[in-house]
């Protein structure tokens, strides 16, 4: 449906989205209302309609499927969602809190890259990327200490690309110290890649 991209199937894609109880045809469903309505003209106030649902799951369905159109009424729900006892939903809220980022949820975020926080590796390395994207200052610091301390060597290589990203040379001779110190080889590959494209 998303390759035809006939807006037709919006509604259909909307419900799917919302009540399905398996995630991939809730994913997918996403991406196809994006391709198909790429500006949410259609799909929004459907959409909205799911925060009204009795239903929570379908709230949290809707508050991902709004935050995928960058909508920020979603964002209040997606914070109460980081404390989800499912990591593959706390997944799902970090996943789209990053379209949605603001001072709030990056103070929210910085708090989940503590692994007595979230003992979830993935989780932690999403969290990651999503205070990338917000690219503020105030995540620098955080970012380095997971790049030093993070027992995951996923969580530390995606440390060190975000880090690339935000592109602060403040940060290089802690970069450096570093690279002294980490033996994994595609950290340390990430870290001279962040290195150079700071120092270029």
């Amino acid at each position: 449906l998303g390759k035809l991209k006939d807006r037709r199937a919006v509604s259909a894609l909307v419900r799917r989205a919302l009540y399905d109880d398996n995630p991939h045809p809730r994913w997918r469903s996403l991406w196809a209302l994006q391709a198909v309505d790429d500006k949410g003209s259609k799909a929004v106030p459907l959409l909205r309609t799911g925060l009204e649902d009795p239903d929570p799951v379908v709230v949290r369905n809707a508050a991902i499927a709004l935050a995928f159109f960058g909508q920020p009424e979603a964002r209040d729900e997606l914070l109460k969602g980081l404390a989800d006892d499912d990591p593959y939903r706390r997944w799902e809220v970090i996943f789209s809190l990053r379209r949605i980022g603001n001072r709030e949820v990056a103070q929210a975020l910085i708090h989940f890259l503590k692994g007595d926080t979230e003992p979830e590796e993935k989780i932690r390395g999403e969290v990651v990327l999503a205070l990338g994207y917000m690219g503020s200052r105030e995540v620098i610091s955080p970012l380095l200490s997971g790049l030093r301390e993070d027992k995951s060597p996923r969580v530390r290589w995606r440390a060190a690309m975000t880090l690339s990203k935000i592109g602060d040379s403040s940060i290089i001779p802690k970069l450096e110290r570093a690279m002294s110190t980490e033996k994994d080889s595609q950290v340390r590959e990430h870290i001279e890649k962040a290195l150079t494209k700071i120092k270029r």
